[in-house]
């Protein structure tokens, strides 16, 4: 089930200023279990859509070929991850390509220590992830990706230049 962002907001207990949570001496969030952030559900039909540049979106569609369908990511807030991926409830098999444009946002994706840039994340399997994060407000540096294939341990994630 997805979280709604007014969802999460409607169901805090008690305010920041309340005893449950505060800044330690050097200054880091402490006493809360973790942080729950929203989860948005999009399918084949939800095709164009806005992508926002926080929280986790998840494909839910199945069957053996879906796609390709694109989807248009936000630009990148400074230091807020961003999960994409494909599947997460059972029956999400879809082998087809799911592509992330961030280009329209004016944004690129850090794919190498060398500074080599592309503009689409794909995803092309079962269960594929990446966890992003926003630079600047123009660039995402990729966290984590996966998982790899059986066959030659290919990723089930791709970045290209273009769509």
């Amino acid at each position: 089930m997805a979280n709604a962002l007014e969802t999460l907001r409607s169901s805090l207990l008690t305010s920041i200023f309340g005893r449950r949570l505060g800044l330690t001496e050097d200054e880091f969030l402490a006493g809360a279990k973790d942080i729950q952030v929203q989860v948005q559900d999009i399918t084949t039909a939800s095709s164009g859509t806005a992508i926002p540049a926080y929280g986790i979106t998840r494909v839910t569609c199945s069957g053996s070929s879906q796609g390709p369908v694109q989807y248009l990511l936000d630009a990148p807030v400074p230091g807020v991850r961003k999960t994409l991926m494909l599947g997460g409830t059972a029956g999400a098999t879809s082998t087809g390509s799911f592509q992330f444009l961030s280009t329209d946002a004016g944004a690129a994706i850090l794919i190498s220590s060398l500074g080599t840039t592309g503009g689409v994340v794909n995803l092309l399997g079962p269960a594929s992830v990446v966890t992003m994060i926003g630079l600047t407000t123009d660039l995402w540096g990729v966290l984590n990706e996966g998982p790899y294939t059986s066959t030659a341990l290919g990723s089930a994630v791709s970045f290209t230049t273009s769509t």
